[in-house]
Formats: structure tokens, C-alpha cells, sequence
């Protein structure tokens, strides 16, 4: 994820703009502001975190404009894993039938994002041996060497 520290302190800000909306308008127990309060602290400070390590590693956006990142815009599977975990979530209440149904989607699922892994590896190599390659494509793409030959 190119941009996940700053989705993160986006995200915990709302949750703390919500806090003092909370606080503000009603008249909540501290375990609510606590728990929607420390939420929105620790998403920004998790964010910022992330943000500062991906900025220190160099593997920031800002860091390498020229690498190509093969990402995929949308993804079938990773909706339909979310949807088979919120599955077997349910499946403590409405019973065993849909743990194996929601089981069965989790496996088609996980399926489905070990082939679109696969397929940006793939992506990833052809782009690489399309600029150049690395030095052990290159190694790999040469001819052997012949005995006696100089």
C-alpha cells in the first residue's frame, strides 16, 4: 500500500472528531470516549508510524517517481475474503451451516489472491526484463562458456 500511514491519521482523526462530538452533544461514560478516544490516538500514531518507516526505507511514493509498481485497481478476491471472514463471523450466531459455507468462500478466496500474488510477480518480471533486467537475468540469459575457448 503506497499511502496507508496517511489513510491511517485520516482515519483516526474522524474517529477523534467523533469523540469530541460524542462528549460534546451527549453525555457518554468515559469507557465510550475511552475506547473510541484511544482508537482514534492510536490509528494516528500507528499511521504516522508507518508513514515515518516508509519514508525512512525509501519505499515511499515520493522516493522513487521512476520504479514502476505493478498494482492491480481491483480485486475480486480480497472483497470476496472480506466477505467470507464476515461470514464465519455470523456463523457464531446463525449456526454451523454457514461456518462451512463462509469456510468453502474463505478457500476460493485465499485462492484468488495467491494467483493475483502470483500474477504481479509475473508482471513485475516481464517489466524488469523489458528495461534491462537484473544482472542475474542477464547471467541467466547468456550463453555458456566453452572449454578451451579464451
Amino acid at each position: 500500500m503506497i499511502s496507508g500511514g496517511k489513510t491511517l491519521v485520516v482515519w483516526g482523526a474522524l474517529l477523534v472528531g467523533n469523540t469530541a462530538i460524542m462528549w460534546s452533544v451527549y453525555s457518554p461514560d468515559a469507557a465510550s470516549v475511552a475506547l473510541l478516544g484511544g482508537g482514534g490516538v492510536a490509528m494516528i500514531l500507528a499511521g504516522a508510524g508507518a508513514w515515518f518507516a516508509g519514508r525512512v526505507r525509501g519505499i515511499a511514493p515520493d522516493a522513487d517517481h521512476d520504479r514502476s509498481r505493478p498494482v492491480p485497481d481491483l480485486s475480486v478476491a480480497t472483497v470476496w475474503t472480506a466477505l467470507s471472514l464476515v461470514g464465519l463471523v455470523l456463523a457464531a450466531e446463525m449456526g454451523i451451516w454457514l461456518a462451512y459455507i463462509a469456510g468453502g468462500m474463505l478457500a476460493l478466496g485465499l485462492g484468488g489472491l495467491a494467483r493475483e500474488r502470483l500474477a504481479v510477480r509475473r508482471e513485475r518480471e516481464t517489466a524488469e526484463s523489458r528495461r534491462g533486467g537484473s544482472p542475474s537475468a542477464e547471467a541467466a540469459s547468456a550463453p555458456p562458456a566453452r572449454e578451451g575457448s579464451a
